[in-house]
């Protein structure tokens, strides 16, 4: 229930960090929300699509040791992000998709599912953090009105969404 709240929470704030961003950049006129909705839908369709038949011959033929298997883990979620952001929205959700459906495919107490936590805890979500850091401007929030009222949608997106998510659950 948790990890399905966090997926629905996390979902909803970067579709709002994509909206934000292509505000941001002038892109967001009236084609703005067909558009990312049709190069979103064709990107999941086709991740949904081919990731688990790909995934699924690459676990069968090719991933034999231990090496093999984590370059292609790897490299499937790079390649994820990069093709979400040729659509057009943030490449950590890409990389979340394809995560998702990995990790149906790698058995939860395996070695590999220990790399894959062991350099994700160590390199990626601090980078991550040192990256998203590194990128805010703490002067620019405090320069404009404009730039709370996003702050303040963002922080409304996720509170709203996590209990959206945890109301119904709760009633169950």
């Amino acid at each position: 229930t948790t990890i399905g709240g966090n997926i629905i929470t996390d979902t909803a704030a970067l579709l709002v960090l994509a909206v934000v961003a292509a505000s941001h950049k002038g892109q967001g006129c009236i084609l703005f929300w067909p558009k990312l909705f049709l190069l979103m839908s064709v990107y999941v369709a086709a991740v949904l699509t081919f990731l688990p038949r790909l995934s699924r011959w690459f676990f069968r033929n090719i991933a034999n040791n231990g090496e093999i298997a984590f370059t292609g883990v790897i490299a499937t979620v790079f390649v994820g992000a990069y093709l979400a952001h040729l659509a057009g929205f943030e490449p950590i959700l890409g990389a979340f998709l394809v995560g998702l459906i990995l990790n149906s495919f790698i058995p939860e107490k395996s070695a590999l599912m220990n790399r894959i936590q062991f350099v994700g805890h160590t390199l990626f979500i601090p980078f991550f953090l040192i990256g998203v850091g590194m990128l805010v401007n703490v002067r620019m929030f405090f320069s404009e009105a404009r730039t709370m009222l996003i702050a303040g949608v963002m922080v409304f997106a996720g509170l709203s969404t996590k209990w959206i998510a945890a109301y119904p659950t709760q009633k169950l």
